[in-house]
């Protein structure tokens, strides 16, 4: 199925960063964070969106808190839209990430819940996500050609490799689960078989994208005609951060956004 998503291209899957089309990042922590990273085109032939991954790292918990430094670098350097980042297990790291990009980031919750796909309130930045409707909707996504990577599986780096690998080890199963009237349900439900961090990384990227901001804001000033309102963008060198701290608050650049 995940050979659905490669386009051969010989230029690496970094380089498909553009200027234009929004972009969306998911983190997945379980020590270490997982990060994915995904840009929307909108110049596809028959018109649709289609999202291509440009970006895939692993921060080692080794980094303490610098490990969201480097993700405020990384929400800048990219200029991201929108993200949806785990919640625990290092919540108080999460919640002031969030509170650094008020409006721009979703803290993930687990919720059992099969009949919706997820809740998400701005105020608290908490999102309640269900993990086997999101995997599902991956797998349909993939399946229906909506994701992107640009290479091949031989020119793939040892990064983006390791999150083929870690949605590979994903794999659904049905039980059956009996309700409180006695009856009986049959549920679909998402196990690992191995090391999965990227894939959730993956699936909460999709949920940025799916949660996100309108994607134009449309002005209209006195005396000027109708336009699109851009924001400006911040390009840093991604090697370069170091020694970054989480501002505690940080300004953002577009109150419209």
């Amino acid at each position: 199925i995940l050979s659905n998503v490669f386009v051969p291209t010989e230029e690496p899957y970094q380089h498909m960063y553009s200027a234009k089309g929004d972009t969306y990042m998911g983190v997945d922590q379980k020590g270490d964070l997982h990060v994915v990273i995904a840009q929307v085109m909108h110049d596809e032939p028959n018109g649709k969106d289609v999202l291509r991954i440009i970006h895939a790292e692993v921060i080692h918990r080794q980094l303490g808190q610098d490990s969201w430094a480097r993700l405020a670098q990384l929400m800048r350097h990219y200029n991201i839209r929108f993200c949806v980042h785990d919640a625990l297990p290092n919540e108080h790291n999460a919640q002031e990430f969030a509170e650094a990009f008020k409006g721009r980031v979703a803290l993930k919750y687990d919720s059992g819940e099969r009949a919706k796909l997820f809740t998400y309130d701005e105020q608290s930045n908490k999102l309640i996500l269900s993990r086997t409707m999101n995997f599902d909707g991956l797998l349909d996504d993939i399946k229906s050609g909506l994701w992107r990577f640009y290479g091949t599986r031989d020119t793939l780096d040892q990064t983006l490799s390791e999150l083929i690998s870690h949605c590979s080890n994903m794999k659904r199963d049905e039980e059956e689960r009996k309700r409180r009237d006695g009856s009986v349900q049959v549920v679909g439900v998402w196990r690992k078989t191995g090391p999965d961090d990227f894939a959730h990384a993956w699936a909460y990227c999709r949920v940025a994208y799916l949660v996100r901001p309108a994607n134009r804001v449309q002005i209209t000033l006195i005396g000027q005609t109708r336009g699109e309102h851009e924001e400006q963008v911040e390009y840093v060198d991604s090697k370069v951060w170091d020694g970054l701290k989480v501002p505690k608050k940080i300004k953002r650049r577009n109150k419209l956004g």
